[in-house]
């Protein structure tokens, strides 16, 4: 079920689409400006390349904006996106060799990928403890195969339902729910094989 907040905004985001298509072009630099850090984390949690992430982040939209007459307003605004985003994505994953990184390599230090830390709560030690666990755990994430990469990512970081993950991957929620049991249990071996868990 929707919120009430995510139905206002689809509305929203519904009528800009319409302005836009009966000509008023200015309406999808709102939505760009709304939309662009989400996609940006996205496209960076999948790639691990802040010059991929912007890379990518701009082409979802370039892609959206040429699609904006397909777009079903039934659907929420984002999901469409992170579909568009993730199909490009996968798309880069296969053309690209994969960069084998040693836990070692120093951080990509990024505030916006880094949201779920409470910085003003949190000691300098903690905080710095945090952005270890939560670079450990992206570099973890980055081992996964990309089916399950973005299952994870929809999930557990960007907070995605499983009906939303469902949309956003064009698979049924069940499926949804195996890629996601499989990728924790992944995850799990490449903690324990790196002595993290």
């Amino acid at each position: 079920m929707i919120s009430n907040r995510h139905a206002d905004s689809n509305k929203g985001d519904a009528l800009l689409v319409k302005m836009c298509l009966e000509g008023d072009k200015e309406q999808y630099e709102i939505l760009i400006e709304r939309y662009k850090p989400m996609i940006y984390n996205l496209c960076y949690r999948m790639t691990g390349d802040m010059r991929d992430a912007e890379d990518l982040a701009q082409d979802t939209f370039v892609s959206a904006y040429r699609n904006l007459g397909r777009y079903d307003t039934d659907r929420k605004f984002s999901t469409w996106l992170y579909t568009i985003a993730l199909n490009l994505c996968r798309d880069r994953l296969k053309r690209k060799k994969p960069v084998s990184r040693s836990l070692d390599a120093p951080a990509i230090n990024h505030e916006d990928l880094y949201p779920q830390i409470p910085s003003g709560e949190l000691t300098p030690e903690e905080t710095s403890a945090a952005i270890e666990e939560e670079e450990l755990v992206r570099k973890g994430i980055m081992k996964l195969p990309p089916k399950y990469r973005q299952v994870i990512i929809l999930r557990h970081q960007l907070f995605l339902s499983y009906e939303e993950i469902s949309l956003a991957i064009n698979s049924p929620v069940k499926t949804v729910k195996v890629w996601l049991h499989r990728a924790r249990n992944k995850l799990k071996r490449i903690f324990e094989e790196e002595g993290l868990r």
